[in-house]
């Protein structure tokens, strides 16, 4: 049985700008945008995706992510 495919809503769309993970993939997601609502678009280009785009940071965004805490809850858990 194939299912159809709803259509995304402006808000999916706008995170799956702000989270793509290469540029290609962040273009290709703007052009959707474009085509389903340009102004939309318009707003993504007006409003610095460097600041919130993850393809368009300038710099490392995260920086080094670890889960000591976790780490340490799990040894802490095993214990008891």
């Amino acid at each position: 049985m194939v299912t159809e495919r709803k259509p995304l809503n402006i808000k999916e769309m706008l995170y799956r700008v702000a989270y793509a993970l290469t540029l290609g993939e962040y273009n290709a997601v703007v052009q959707e945008l474009k085509a389903y609502k340009p102004e939309s678009a318009q707003w993504i280009n007006d409003n610095e995706p460097e600041q919130w785009a993850e393809t368009k940071f300038r710099k490392e965004r995260w920086g080094r992510l670890n889960n000591n805490v976790i780490e340490s809850w799990n040894i802490w858990i095993q214990r008891l």
